[in-house]
Formats: C-alpha cells, sequence, structure tokens
C-alpha cells in the first residue's frame, strides 16, 4: 500500500462553490483509495500566472492506495476537466511518483536503497553501541584513586 499525496489547483475565477464540486466529482474517482482525506487550503495567489489566471483554490489529497490505475485515471480526468490548472501527484513512499510503483527498474532500485540504508544504519547503531561500552568499561572509578 502505498501512500499518495496530490494537489490541486482550481481556477480562482469560479466561485467556490463551483470548486467545491469540480473537487468532490475528482473525490469520486478515488472512491476505492483508503485513509482518504481532503484538506481544502482555500483561494490564494499563484505564484505566476497560468492561463492569465492569478487565483486558485488550493486542495490536497492524502490517501494510502495500492491500485496505479486509480491514480492514472485521476491524472486523466483532471488533464481534461477546464477548471483545474495544475495538479501533482507524489507518492510519499518512493521518491518517482506514482509511476514508480509500476516500473519494474525503479521498484528494485527503490528496495536496493532501502536495503543498503537499513545496513548502513545498523552498523552505525552497533558501533555506537560498542563505543558506549568501551566508554563505560574504562571510565575511572573512585575505588581506582
Amino acid at each position: 500500500m502505498a501512500k499518495y499525496e496530490i494537489m490541486v489547483i482550481v481556477n480562482g475565477s469560479i466561485k467556490e462553490s463551483e470548486s467545491n464540486q469540480v473537487i468532490t466529482e475528482t473525490k469520486n474517482l478515488l472512491k476505492n483509495a483508503k485513509e482518504l482525506k481532503v484538506t481544502n487550503m482555500g483561494l490564494r495567489d499563484l505564484a505566476y500566472p497560468i492561463n492569465k489566471i492569478k487565483k486558485g483554490f488550493y486542495f490536497v489529497f492524502n490517501f494510502v492506495c495500492d491500485d496505479p490505475s486509480i491514480i492514472a485515471e485521476f491524472r486523466r480526468v483532471t488533464l481534461l476537466n477546464k477548471h483545474v490548472l495544475r495538479h501533482l501527484i507524489i507518492n510519499l513512499e518512493k521518491d518517482y511518483a506514482y509511476k514508480s510503483t509500476i516500473n519494474p527498474k525503479k521498484i528494485a532500485r527503490s528496495k536496493f536503497r532501502a536495503d543498503r540504508y537499513k545496513r548502513i544504519k545498523e552498523s552505525i547503531l552497533a558501533e555506537q553501541e560498542k563505543a558506549k561500552i568501551e566508554r563505560d568499561t574504562s571510565s575511572v572509578k573512585l575505588t581506582d584513586i
């Protein structure tokens, strides 16, 4: 199960109720996702104009999903929707967004990196424990003086 975060920017020149309707339609695409949480960040200024539009409604979707076809369908529908200015899909567990769940080479690379990180972390912890034991045994006691 992969954790995803999607940010969607809806056209700021439409009413807030219309933007909520657009988000409701896109939220229905994620009905099979687990732990779906939608955060409305409100109307904000864009960093740069998109199609001469300077404001947008920001929404963030957080959910858990194991089917990459749901993400692909969400992406397809948001690209077709004229009120959605931009969207960004992030896989919080992998480095390469949603495509990493369907690309075997990226999956293998991610597993290799995770295993290497685990080995390095274990060796560092073992060295720290060894240094701690040596410090404790080499400390000067009052009876030694």
